[in-house]
């Protein structure tokens, strides 16, 4: 073992030292994997004992200090963990399951750019959380800052440039990125909570990718009481979980069916995080503003159930309807809103049956026959187009047939 190892680390000495043509299959051949090249990284980098790290304090309000400053790719890819979602291994995990095309493609270009005689300009800054205090020695602006050996920062933001760089030097050989400079932010003391309020405000707000991991995991530290809801994340959350409800319950044509964080697979017809958007807009209709979301999702199965009872085959050959694709549960969540109000104001029956929403729905006429459901039929739900402005224009249409005949909202 001794000689093996001996064997890696001179074949390592030689990667970090020349330029040679064949440094990718190197690495790849002689299966170093990516634990015993951060190792390697981390004596290399005399990082047995700290790290340090020159940063200027950021003042943002009485709780709000965070710090920016530059890392080499070294010490950052030497020290960063990221929180990945693992319902066994991390069930409080926040962050996906890395992008491997995402990262490749920045790890690609980062090669094309050096080969052509360039340096990566990156401005944007890679989000860290150390979650103990930050000690060092005090400068005039800021703490020459020391991060003990084995003390990660978590990846908030950034986790495709940080794995980019890593599968850069790791399979392209581009050990030259490894003094190249990047750009940090990195907040002190943090919690679970603190780093998901990032996470989402960056990504929810600020860019526009998949948060629905983090915020069944947020509403999930809130449900234990150990943590409060910020008040614009409530709708989202609460979507989310009627979403998961819809999902989970035994009685739904949507048990099974909706995907989760991190779930892929051909059983399902659609995610939550598409059915939780569908709802999202809906939460505040007079009808159901002050339901919780778990009759809110009681209600919306029963609706369901009672679309199943007059479509059967649109849901045992899903694959050949648009029922269960956005056109239909967007069009027909808003019926859905529609049609609880006028049982429960014009029928005063606020917890009807799925019999008393299916004689509703069977006023829709065509609208709830299989056939108007028929992918590719463009004479019905097909022919209302994509995108919401469709699927709302096709919820209209349902309702004006409603009030055609005899049912008002």
């Amino acid at each position: 073992m001794g000689a093996v190892c001996g064997f890696r680390q001179a074949t390592l000495m030689l990667f970090l030292n020349y330029q040679i043509c064949y440094r990718t299959l190197i690495i790849n051949d002689l299966g170093i994997n990516h634990q015993y090249f951060l190792a390697f990284l981390k004596n290399q980098n005399n990082l047995g004992d700290a790290m340090n790290i020159l940063l200027q304090k950021v003042n943002q309000g009485p709780t709000g200090s965070i710090f920016a400053g530059k890392m080499t790719v070294k010490q950052l890819i030497s020290s960063y963990k990221i929180d990945v979602y693992d319902p066994k291994s991390n069930p409080t995990g926040y962050q996906r399951t890395l992008d491997e095309k995402r990262a490749r493609k920045f790890a690609t270009f980062l090669r094309t750019e050096l080969e052509a005689g360039k340096t990566p300009i990156i401005p944007t800054a890679i989000l860290l959380s150390y979650r103990k205090n930050i000690t060092g020695t005090p400068t005039a602006s800021g703490i020459d800052a020391i991060f003990p050996n084995g003390d990660p920062l978590y990846v908030v933001d950034g986790q495709h440039r940080t794995n980019g760089y890593r599968i850069a030097i790791e399979e392209y050989g581009l050990h030259d990125l490894l003094n190249y400079e990047v750009p940090v932010v990195i907040f002190e003391n943090a919690d679970l909570k603190d780093e998901i309020r990032q996470f989402l405000l960056i990504n929810n707000t600020i860019k526009k990718v998949k948060t629905d991991l983090a915020r069944d995991l947020y509403n999930r530290l809130d449900r234990d009481g150990s943590h409060s809801l910020p008040v614009e994340m409530t709708d989202e959350v609460k979507a989310h979980n009627i979403a998961r409800f819809v999902t989970e319950n035994k009685f739904s044509p949507w048990k099974g069916k909706l995907s989760g964080p991190n779930e892929k697979g051909p059983e399902f017809w659609n995610t939550q995080m598409s059915f939780a958007n569908s709802i999202k807009t809906l939460i505040n209709s007079d009808s159901v503003k002050r339901m919780p979301a778990d009759q809110f999702a009681k209600e919306l199965v029963k609706f369901w159930a009672a679309v199943e009872k007059l479509m059967p085959k649109s849901f045992t050959e899903a694959k050949s309807y648009l029922i269960t694709k956005n056109n239909g549960f967007v069009a027909l969540n808003r019926v859905f809103t529609r049609v609880y109000s006028h049982l429960k104001y014009s029928k005063n029956n606020p917890d009807p049956s799925i019999e008393d929403y299916r004689k509703i729905l069977e006023e829709a006429g065509e609208f709830m026959e299989t056939e108007f459901w028929e992918r590719g039929n463009e004479d019905g739900a097909s022919g209302f187009g994509g995108g919401y402005g469709g699927f709302t224009n096709l919820a209209e249409a349902i309702c004006d047939e409603l009030q055609n005949n005899g049912i008002d909202f």
